[in-house]
């Protein structure tokens, strides 16, 4: 742990449809179907599930809870969002579980799976450089927040970080990655105002006690991030398309958006 001196600025990056075309964890769950027979039938409806939360039931609860009135339901939301989610996690937990694809298990796998020629192909670098950007500013730090689970973000974390260590950016101490946790009595997701506590708990880790977040990166799929923009100091850059439910915001938060196409894929130098 290191020792503060002064007030640190903390920039947050979403992942999934932010930094990453797509979802880890689905992708991770499409492989499994397609790799081994024995994995088909548990992980195909647990995958039809989750396709239904995303696709079906999170957006229309959205829809219900903003237009029913609007920015007053804000916290509303993130509840119905974090419970939700939740729910999807157990059930991906305990599909692990029964797969005996846990912990370093998992981490494994997902080495297998998530090769750097994957990076290559679905990594926006528009994001990487913007990672870049802000970490040549020795007093900001820069912390990648994802719902998905954490042993699938590791070997993007790694393929970052060597592409950092050819920046010479100093960037070591200042550049984190938080995922959900699936563990033993202990499902976690790093959704909605969880990704508030994760940030919280692993800059106090890392020894930042004084520090202000500054700027989020952000998809806001079902604006599941807004307790993040709400805290961050000047708001955030979304990469989406502006749609009617943002309209029901309050007007200084939505000022303090900024709006941007989806970033395009480009390779990464291998």
């Amino acid at each position: 742990m290191r020792k503060q001196t002064n007030v640190t600025n903390v920039i947050v990056f979403d992942v999934d449809n932010t930094l990453i075309r797509g979802n880890l964890t689905f992708f991770f769950l499409k492989c499994l179907v397609r790799e081994k027979f024995y994995f088909f039938r548990t992980c195909f409806i647990l995958l039809i599930r989750g396709a239904i939360l995303l696709f079906r039931q999170l957006p229309q609860m959205t829809n219900d809870v903003m237009l029913e009135s609007g920015s007053g339901n804000i916290y509303h939301l993130d509840e119905n969002i974090c419970r939700t989610i939740k729910k999807f996690y157990q059930a991906l937990f305990e599909t692990l579980k029964t797969l005996d694809l846990l912990g370093k298990k998992l981490q494994k796998k997902a080495h297998s799976i998530f090769s750097h020629s994957f990076f290559r192909t679905h990594l926006y670098t528009q994001g990487f450089h913007k990672i870049k950007h802000h970490l040549r500013n020795k007093n900001t730090v820069v912390v990648l927040l994802s719902g998905s689970v954490q042993e699938l973000l590791d070997p993007l974390f790694e393929k970052l970080c060597e592409q950092l260590d050819e920046e010479n950016l100093a960037w070591k101490k200042r550049f984190f990655i938080q995922g959900t946790i699936l563990e033993d009595n202990k499902v976690q997701p790093c959704v909605g105002s969880g990704k508030n506590r994760f940030l919280k708990t692993l800059l106090r880790r890392e020894g930042y006690d004084h520090y202000t977040l500054q700027f989020i990166y952000s998809d806001n799929s079902f604006m599941a991030d807004l307790p993040l923009l709400i805290e961050a100091k000047h708001g955030g850059a979304l990469i989406s398309k502006k749609n009617n439910l943002y309209q029901q915001l309050p007007k200084k938060l939505l000022a303090s958006f900024t709006f941007l196409p989806e970033w395009n894929r480009s390779p990464l130098q291998p």
